[in-house]
């Protein structure tokens, strides 16, 4: 359901002593608000910009697996999936590259079919959410390496995606 029909019940009832949420930081807010007059005891895992760190050193083939599988492992839809990579410099390109290409190998569709990977983001907003972080980021300067677009799967699918030169804003 849509939070604010959903929450309010629980933030407004002194019944509810506690509550668990995991989201982003704009509804841990709202939440804390609503939970002011009741004194609840409030958990958050607020998101936040999840960053991988890859140096010159690393092996190339490793780093980029284990990048893959710290974003895409649940889909990409994940709180704790790195959401920012930092690359020396000195293995950027090639980094990004190797990268791109994986990310671009993805397979998308249906969850339960073999071998899909990504699935579906939940609902239209978040396809245009997701769909104006990109077009935000480009026009800050990004570059695009992979996706970016609705994918043919349907219209609740959108292309894995990788943005590089992203600024911290």
């Amino acid at each position: 359901g849509e939070a604010a029909t959903v929450v309010r019940p629980w933030t407004e009832d002194a019944r509810v002593r506690a509550l668990s949420f995991t989201g982003s930081t704009e509804v841990g807010r709202h939440l804390y608000r609503q939970s002011a007059g009741t004194m609840k005891r409030l958990v958050m895992e607020l998101g936040g910009h999840a960053p991988a760190l890859v140096f010159a050193d690393a092996d190339m083939d490793n780093a980029v697996g284990e990048v893959m599988k710290a974003k895409w492992a649940t889909t990409g839809q994940d709180c704790l999936g790195v959401n920012r990579i930092y690359v020396e410099r000195q293995i950027y390109e090639a980094f990004c590259t190797a990268f791109a290409d994986r990310v671009a190998a993805l397979k998308v569709g249906n969850g339960l079919e073999t071998g899909v990977e990504i699935g579906p983001l939940m609902h239209e907003r978040a396809v245009r959410k997701s769909q104006e972080h990109v077009a935000g980021a480009l026009a800050k300067g990004s570059r695009l390496l992979a996706g970016g677009k609705r994918h043919e799967a349907g219209r609740l699918f959108m292309q894995p995606t990788l943005l590089a030169d992203v600024p911290d804003d």
